[in-house]
């Protein structure tokens, strides 16, 4: 995938938007910054073209978070510093 777009520093949401270049399995998962998983996104098929996803942090805490796409043909990080 091709990650497009994630603003950061983030307030509440973070926008993802991939473009999909073949249909692919993908799991995209949120990490805090000592390795611990915070929360599933997404886990299944995604066709070729582009996807967005809204990634609520309302309910964490201000800290640096750790977003990981993985497919069957390549692992994805980006780095996400959620504030107030």
């Amino acid at each position: 995938p091709t990650v497009l777009n994630m603003i950061d520093p983030a307030r509440s949401t973070v926008q993802l938007l991939m473009d999909i270049y073949k249909s692919d399995n993908f799991n995209i998962t949120l990490y805090d910054f000592l390795g611990n998983k915070i929360k599933d996104i997404y886990n299944s098929e995604l066709n070729k073209g582009r996807h967005d996803f809204d990634i609520s942090l309302n309910q964490y805490s201000q800290s640096f978070y750790l977003l990981v796409i993985i497919s069957n043909s390549k692992i994805e990080s980006r780095k996400i510093i959620k504030h107030f």
